[in-house]
């Protein structure tokens, strides 16, 4: 993602799994290269959202934005929007309190027209896809103006479409989404540093939940415990708490288990609940 990347070049940080506190708000980005096993912390009728995929089941593990929208000062102040219509399972909307807006679930909105011809568009995109998923620009769209109305202080967004697209072994769609969402990403990190809320008290953190098939090059359409390097991740972080340190190629083992806390000490918090909780990356949160 050569914009993203530019940016965290001078002000953040890129990190492969191997090799100040931001009071107001983190902004975690995940795209979904990805699947639902690895998302437990970080991350649960018509025939668009009958709860019939195999993997609409209710998590029953507390995950750091739940965590976070609990404590002191951030309550309706969290919220999610994903492509993938099962992440209100993931994320145990019921349960968490925080709005998941996921597939081609309607955001309320009495006044605003923006998210009113959303929610109308998203309804008329064609059905490329059969599990549930919403085109990444209607979600990125919709996430933008409620940001613009709310000013909430944690929002994770979940995109899907560069993993639809290698496992249809589209890698020409899949340069080209991944361009797009680096450009999104550009004017994200604009917005943030041009806003009075958000100005100097916010870190963008992207990450994804798997790798790709990379020893055998044509498995690269797939992930699975049997695919050789879809095992291996990356994280990019950029934020007043993070140090400018490019590319990082020191030897090191990290783990996406770790991205939990991370977020929790960029907000000043530590994680706790009914689970075992890594420790943050402390390269993301100590500058």
């Amino acid at each position: 993602m050569q914009k993203y990347c530019s940016d965290s070049s001078t002000s953040g940080r890129l990190s492969r799994r191997n090799s100040r506190r931001s009071p107001v708000a983190a902004l975690i980005i995940g795209t979904r290269q990805t699947h639902i096993p690895k998302k437990n912390s970080v991350s649960p009728a018509t025939a668009r959202n009958a709860p019939c995929h195999p993997h609409q089941r209710l998590n029953p593990n507390t995950n750091i934005l739940e965590f976070v929208h609990r404590q002191q000062g951030f309550g309706d102040k969290v919220a999610a929007f994903t492509s993938w219509d099962v992440f209100p399972w993931i994320l145990n909307e019921q349960r968490s309190g925080f709005p998941v807006n996921s597939g081609f679930e309607n955001l309320e909105s009495k006044s605003n027209p923006v998210i009113q011809s959303l929610n109308d568009l998203q309804h008329r995109q064609p059905l490329y896809w059969q599990d549930g998923v919403r085109m990444d620009f209607l979600t990125w769209a919709i996430m933008k103006e409620y940001v613009l109305e709310n000013h909430p202080r944690v929002v994770y967004v979940g995109l899907d479409e560069t993993d639809e697209y290698a496992h249809e072994g589209r890698y020409d769609f899949y340069l080209s989404v991944a361009q797009q969402t680096d450009a999104w990403l550009s004017e994200l990190w604009d917005f943030i540093q041009n806003d009075p809320q958000y100005k100097d008290k916010t870190t963008l953190l992207l990450t994804v939940d798997h790798g790709r098939g990379d020893k055998v090059k044509k498995q690269w359409r797939d992930h699975s415990i049997k695919i050789e390097g879809a095992d291996q991740i990356w994280l990019a972080a950029i934020g007043p708490d993070t140090r400018a340190l490019g590319e990082v190629k020191a030897p090191m083992q990290l783990y996406q288990k770790q991205v939990a806390q991370t977020i929790a000490r960029l907000l000043g918090l530590q994680f706790t609940c009914e689970h075992e909780v890594a420790p943050a990356i402390e390269s993301v949160t100590d500058k």
